[in-house]
């Protein structure tokens, strides 16, 4: 393995382990604390999605292969592991780009269909409404869930292109 493909698996390791914490944060603090706030006004509880638990299962599954990739030695050949680390990939920027379109389409319909916030419009993407406040770590957890996943998997794409037309050809068996 060259250096450069090298240095890019472990940062890749960070990088997903990075996005499996902000996973993780978001699922155990941000709904927990979601979940007490509607308790108090006799509101419902948040249920996860089924991709929250995928994309999880996901990113753990990543950070254990790109883990192993750089200090284990090769199971699969490097075509089957593209092809399993673009799925893994075009999953967790799918379901990112869906969960953004789902806050950006709650945003307006609150902005524009409610009368629920009228001095205050809803931003989406945003902590300003946040600022000075003790729910700013909230917020922040909240906007590295939304992109974290997305990141992830174009830097998991970089990489295994980078793979695929960087490794070097093994060598021939010519003899004059």
């Amino acid at each position: 393995m060259t250096p450069a493909i090298h240095v890019l698996k472990i940062c890749l390791v960070f990088v997903c382990l990075l996005n499996l914490a902000s996973l993780i944060a978001f699922q155990v603090f941000v709904i927990t604390i979601t979940n007490k706030r509607l308790e108090g006004i006799g509101k419902p509880h948040t249920v996860f999605a089924w991709t929250e638990y995928g994309t999880i299962a996901l990113s753990g599954l990543l950070f254990i292969s790109y883990g192993y990739s750089i200090w284990g030695k090769p199971m699969v050949h490097r075509f089957i592991r593209a092809a399993l680390l673009l799925h893994l990939a075009l999953f967790l920027i799918c379901t990112g780009f869906q969960w953004i379109n789902h806050q950006a389409g709650l945003a307006d319909y609150y902005n524009n269909e409610t009368n629920m916030f009228p001095d205050n419009k809803i931003k989406p993407f945003s902590c300003e409404n946040f600022e000075g406040t003790n729910r700013m770590g909230e917020c922040i957890v909240t906007q590295c869930h939304n992109f974290a996943p997305i990141v992830t998997g174009f830097i998991v794409v970089i990489e295994v292109l980078v793979t695929l037309i960087c490794r070097p050809l093994p060598p021939t068996k010519f003899s004059l």
